[in-house]
């Protein structure tokens, strides 16, 4: 997972972006190792920092964030907890100035984040997705073990 992780702040630098805010539940899973945020709604946020990875979570899911996430400061989101305070938080201590946001965030949810003060947000496509394209080892591992299952399938 580390390597996934060095790789994305090697893609950040490279775009000139001081971090990388990831909506999607299928690449926070692929970062994190943390599979308890629901494809079909927005559960979490995954900020991506030279420095740090935070996740921000509910605390419907931020126990389970807790224990399977790996390498991450897992942010509880809840009334006293809100998200763009947080997210303020962070950006202040961090000095970011220029905050990536993947193409499947809504309208309203951009909105939200126009609100953090000193930040310029900026739409990349597709940039885990650069990452994902190579396969790390342990994905040839799951890769080559699936195929060998799908081929005794076959046999019987």
């Amino acid at each position: 997972m580390q390597e996934r992780v060095d790789n994305i702040r090697t893609l950040l630098r490279k775009e000139k972006l001081d971090a990388l805010l990831v909506s999607s539940s299928v690449n926070i899973f692929y970062i994190t190792g943390f599979d308890g945020l629901h494809s079909d709604e927005r559960e979490g946020y995954l900020l991506i920092t030279q420095k740090g990875l935070y996740l921000f979570a509910s605390p419907l899911t931020a126990e389970g964030a807790r224990k399977n996430a790996r390498g991450v400061q897992v942010v509880e989101l809840t009334r006293n907890t809100r998200l763009i305070p947080s997210l303020q938080k962070i950006t202040d201590q961090e000095k970011l100035q220029t905050i990536g946001f993947e193409e499947n965030l809504t309208y309203s949810e951009y909105a939200r984040f126009k609100k953090l003060k000193g930040v310029k947000l900026k739409l990349v496509e597709e940039l885990i997705e650069r990452v994902r394209v190579d396969k790390d080892p342990d994905e040839l591992a799951s890769l080559k073990k699936a195929c060998e299952l799908t081929d005794q399938t076959f046999l019987h």
